[in-house]
């Protein structure tokens, strides 16, 4: 593999792999010595910009509300290295729209904001002032509509609203005032069917919701009153079964629900009533209420009760379903939380009854499933939270007993310290291959921070254009090979494996690309000829430390 004479500028990077395939796409990158980076003093001096809502879209680009002192909070933007500017101003003064909420909407993006006029709408923006207006006030009047669980399917973006006549139902947009419609009134009338755990699979939305009639229960939706339908009553009747927790996995939705003879137990779906069903009565003696569900390659995690172990650790994989570990021995729960996978393993808290609650990693297995660190010794318990996975680490939030630091473990002793000294870090995310948080330092109080190279990772980025193709990449070490593979391309025809130094917004070149697809890299290196069907490239990446800091851009069409 050949790189270009300017790519070797970037050497204070960890070598991070960006690839894009029909819709997947990867990051990744090298860590060595960690730390906390100010990304800006937004709010110049000691008074806090307090950054919240963080979200990152597209891959590489952090969408989130923040105060710089002369407007309240309002709508900032920054790409990945870049430096964050407020895009909008939508409540003069410093009062502030607080935008929440971002969503994917093609290649614009939709959220929620209040102002004294329209109250909490929702609002569009291209990230250009101008290009950052109202979308549709559902709700006339200053109470507003109150979007709630923005979720993208393709390029439209469900959500929840009550527009005061119809209750809160399931929206849909499609970017535009005229494509933003109620689906379906699905409790006819001003009640509530109050849609909730809103899940897209394929091009629809999973949901659940109350009729009126089945009580609260699965439903499914592509976005028409035709195509909005009710999956199962899995608690027949009135009675609801509560489905939570719908998590994507293995190509299905997992989820938990209450069946009228077993409990609330683990229940899957493939979005169609004979492709529902009970997965296993965990627990006969009662709830095993599985939470925290958390896919890791094949097999998912998630914490669920029982009689004789309490409330533990389990996982479902090809060798079955079954208790990880008893971590708390005996009927005593070690109430596994905040469960986030990471690789091949899953970081989540949990307290063994002696150390209290602290970082637990597991890869599947009891012997593989061990406390890292007793991050605050002995029965005091370190409570991490804020849990995000990047490569084969967690980065997390936790109290040592001196302060709330930002930490990170590989899941050993040796491999588990603090980040920095920023303290109260809050709205952990990880974008473009960093980590990005507000923390509170005493010369700038409570501003945007950043992890830079926090370690070799692999994730998804964009939509490259449409089609069933899939891309996985393991993770990038200078020294050894790398390898992508894939598979989904149609027959008779070849793609090809292109490589550079940036993400760009999709644009269309001098003739198409394979499958009429936008190049989403720039500009276009081809490293290999792709055949139909399954493939794979092994790609050698070069010992030469001054590679070190190479970022690059992929794409497969």
């Amino acid at each position: 593999m050949t790189f270009p004479r300017r790519a070797v500028v970037r050497l204070l990077r960890a070598l991070r792999l960006l690839a894009l395939l029909f819709g997947v796409a990867t990051a990744g990158g090298i860590a060595r010595s960690q730390s906390c980076t100010l990304v800006r003093d937004i709010s110049p001096g000691s008074a806090p910009s307090s950054p919240n809502a963080l979200r990152c879209l597209f891959g590489d680009q952090l969408f989130f509300a923040a105060a710089d002192g002369v407007s309240g909070q309002e709508l900032w933007w920054l790409r990945a290295e870049g430096q964050p500017v407020q895009i909008a101003d939508l409540r003069a003064g410093s009062g502030g729209s607080d935008p929440a909420d971002f969503a994917a909407c093609g290649r614009r993006v939709v959220f929620t904001a209040a102002t004294a006029a329209t109250g909490r709408e929702l609002w569009i923006t291209d990230r250009m002032a101008a290009g950052t207006v109202l979308l549709r006030d559902v709700r006339l009047g200053a109470l507003g509509c109150d979007p709630r669980e923005l979720t993208s399917v393709g390029d439209r973006v469900f959500f929840t609203a009550d527009d005061g006549v119809h209750g809160r139902e399931l929206w849909v947009t499609d970017g535009s005032a005229a494509g933003t419609v109620l689906v379906h009134d699905l409790r006819a009338g001003s009640a509530h069917a109050d849609p909730g755990d809103l899940a897209a699979f394929g091009d629809r939305v999973l949901f659940r919701a109350d009729d009126g009639v089945h009580g609260r229960e699965l439903w499914r939706s592509d976005g028409t009153a035709v195509g909005t339908a009710l999956i199962a009553d899995l608690n027949t009747g009135a009675g609801s079964s509560a489905p939570s927790g719908l998590t994507l996995h293995d190509g299905a939705i997992f989820f938990a629900a209450r069946d009228p003879a077993a409990g609330i137990e683990l229940f899957v779906t493939d979005g169609t009533t004979g492709g529902t069903q009970l997965v296993a009565d965990l627990n006969p003696n009662g709830d095993s209420s599985p939470t925290g569900l958390a896919s890791c390659g094949d097999k998912l995690f998630f914490a669920a009760a029982s009689a004789a172990f309490g409330v533990e650790l389990w996982v479902r994989d090809a060798a079955g379903i079954r208790v990880v570990h008893d971590i708390r021995p005996g009927a005593a729960p070690s109430s596994p939380r905040e469960l986030v996978a990471a690789g091949d393993r899953v970081y989540f808290r949990a307290s063994d009854g002696t150390n209290g609650n602290e970082l637990w990693v597991s890869d599947g297995t009891a012997a593989g499933t061990v406390m890292p660190l007793d991050i605050a010794p002995g029965s005091a318990s370190s409570q991490p939270e804020q849990l995000v996975g990047i490569g084969e680490r967690a980065f997390f939030a936790a109290n040592d007993g001196l302060a709330v630091g930002l930490w990170s473990s590989d899941g050993t002793a040796g491999g588990t310290a603090r980040v920095c000294t920023v303290t109260a870090p809050r709205g952990l995310v990880r974008c473009g291959g960093d980590v990005y948080f507000g923390g509170y330092e005493p010369a700038t109080s409570v501003e945007l921070h950043a992890v830079r190279d926090p370690g070799p990772n692999v994730e998804p980025v964009a939509n490259g254009c449409a089609g069933a193709r899939t891309l996985t990449a393991t993770l990038p070490r200078l020294g050894q090979t790398m390898t992508m593979a894939g598979d989904g391309a149609p027959a008779g025809t070849l793609g090809a494996l292109l490589f550079d130094l940036a993400l760009r917004d999709p644009v269309p070149l001098p003739g198409p690309l394979p499958g009429g697809c936008a190049a989403d890299v720039q500009p276009l290196i081809v490293v290999a000829v792709l055949i139909p069907g399954s493939w794979s490239v092994p790609i050698a990446l070069p010992a030469d430390p001054a590679f070190e800091g190479l970022a690059l851009a992929s794409q497969a069409v």
